[in-house]
């Protein structure tokens, strides 16, 4: 959403707004139409803490250097977008009628379950140890930076 609007600078923060802003949708859709509650809340919070821990990483290798936004109003752009799709919610909720939401919980609650009881098996497999991965050697990576040094990469003033 906001790095189609920034396509000339996308750093770490945009791209992880853009994840917290996805994360809010998927969740928020799960919770409207399929009544999945407790699964979008898990969702949230895995995703929420996977951001906080990059977030930690890229801290630790950027010294105190100020983002620079092509847009200088994107505050009143992700305060649109949240209005947007407010309104959006709200117009999907007016129109769909509670005989069409009930149907879709039924067939959703089947299908999900199968797809709940398989998430960590060989289908999803590669794409979760490949996560996996990727965090345990950007986590270690990291760390090696910080001992080779025997100093922390960020300068404490």
């Amino acid at each position: 959403m906001l790095i189609l609007l920034n396509l000339l600078n996308i750093n770490p923060m945009m791209v992880s707004l853009n994840l917290i802003l996805y994360t809010l949708l998927v969740c928020l859709f799960m919770n409207m139409l399929k009544g999945l509650f407790w699964y979008s809340y898990m969702l949230y919070l895995i995703i929420i803490g996977g951001v906080m821990i990059l977030f930690m990483y890229f801290t630790s290798l950027v010294n105190n250097e100020k983002l620079f936004y092509l847009n200088k109003n994107i505050k009143m752009e992700f305060f649109l977008y949240i209005i947007l799709f407010m309104f959006f919610f709200l117009i999907f909720d007016f129109y769909l009628n509670y005989e069409m939401k009930d149907f879709f919980m039924f067939l959703y609650k089947k299908e999900y379950y199968f797809i709940l009881k398989s998430l960590y098996m060989n289908l999803f497999l590669d794409l979760n140890i490949f996560l996996m991965l990727y965090l345990f050697f950007t986590m270690t990576f990291i760390v090696f930076m910080c001992l080779s040094n025997l100093i922390p990469l960020r300068k404490l003033n």
